[in-house]
């Protein structure tokens, strides 16, 4: 490959940047953690021993000021909302009016991922009712068998989660704006056949069913499942060009998978600046300047990353919420969904 072009023959510099006016103003998604703490110990999440991942991790939720001021500021720019990263955000103490201020407020697009295990009724209630805010719930399952869920979601329960979405599909239809997506990660664990029978079995239920590239999470969970070509030549972060995350302590990242915090803006408060001047700074060029340039080893943690192999910049999750509301929900009947799902819950 030449070094100045893609493998497709595109020059670098054309092929890699920004999308559209707007996004060099504003990033177009910005990820969100209201809670670091989860219920769950998913074996590809560092959440599986936050200690040993994380030396110096304290528990915490984002302060609900905080919060506000971030939701006015999406709501603003047109962006889109995604919660999801460091913890399991139903368990967010705030979490019901946090929704109805999402919807209030008019973000355009909302999205939540979640383990599906705290669903509770207000959850429910708030989620369900309608609104001008395209809502997605993207509950995270990576298993259609039992045992697998057992050996890969620990501390899960099987039973309690696929009656959880199955309960949301069944009731999705009083909030026309409501998206379900069910997502697995593609990894070992799984069971010859698995990947393609989740996608059969969710695929007529769901408005969509995402498979996620196996990550590493900058390194600190088992790589022996990382399916990446050893010549894989690799290409700028696409995150620096569409989106920015804001950990549970209320402190901007450059990196959504920033669990040390290595990527933290120290220089940055909330507070005090807003997103939109973070995201036009000169430190935020620099980083830009440095990926174009190839030059990841001037920025420590991107140095020895492997996870920009899951980020593409021809699809990603913008593409699937772009297709999930240009397609018609898939509104089955209560007796059609019992009728699709052959798994006894």
């Amino acid at each position: 490959m030449s070094e100045n072009k893609t493998s497709g023959g595109t020059p670098w510099r054309e092929f890699y940047g920004f999308a559209n006016e707007q996004d060099k103003v504003f990033p177009n998604m910005v990820h969100l953690d209201l809670i670091n703490i989860c219920n769950f110990k998913c074996i590809h999440c560092p959440q599986n021993d936050i200690k040993k991942f994380v030396p110096d991790y304290e528990p915490n939720q984002l302060d609900y000021e905080i919060f506000t001021r971030i939701i006015d500021e999406v709501a603003d720019h047109g962006a889109t909302l995604r919660i999801t990263c460091d913890g399991e955000p139903f368990l967010y103490k705030h979490i019901v009016k946090a929704i109805h201020y999402i919807k209030d407020r008019g973000v355009k697009i909302a999205t939540i991922v979640t383990n599906g295990s705290s669903l509770t009724r207000p959850i429910a209630e708030a989620i369900l009712k309608p609104s001008d805010t395209k809502f997605i719930i993207d509950f995270s399952l990576d298993s259609l068998y039992k045992p697998t869920y057992e050996r890969i979601r620990l501390q899960g329960n099987f039973v309690e989660v696929y009656s959880n979405v199955l309960f949301l599909l069944k009731n999705k239809k009083s909030n026309p704006n409501l998206r379900i997506i069910v997502n697995m990660i593609d990894q070992d664990t799984l069971v010859p056949g698995e990947l393609e029978a989740f996608k059969q079995f969710w695929g007529p239920i769901a408005d969509d069913v995402v498979v996620r590239t196996y990550l590493t999470v900058k390194g600190m969970v088992n790589a022996s499942t990382l399916k990446m070509e050893r010549d894989q030549y690799r290409w700028p972060c696409s995150l620096l060009w569409n989106r920015i995350a804001i950990s549970s302590h209320g402190r901007p990242r450059f990196c959504v998978a920033d669990w040390r915090e290595q990527s933290v803006l120290k220089d940055f408060d909330l507070a005090k600046v807003s997103i939109s001047e973070i995201w036009q700074s000169p430190f935020y060029d620099q980083l830009r300047r440095d990926h174009l340039d190839k030059e990841f080893s001037k920025i420590a943690i991107c140095k020895n990353c492997t996870d920009w192999f899951g980020l593409k910049w021809d699809y990603d999750y913008r593409t699937v919420i772009d297709r999930l509301f240009e397609e018609k929900a898939n509104d089955l009947t209560v007796a059609q969904i019992n009728t699709q799902h052959p798994v006894e819950v």
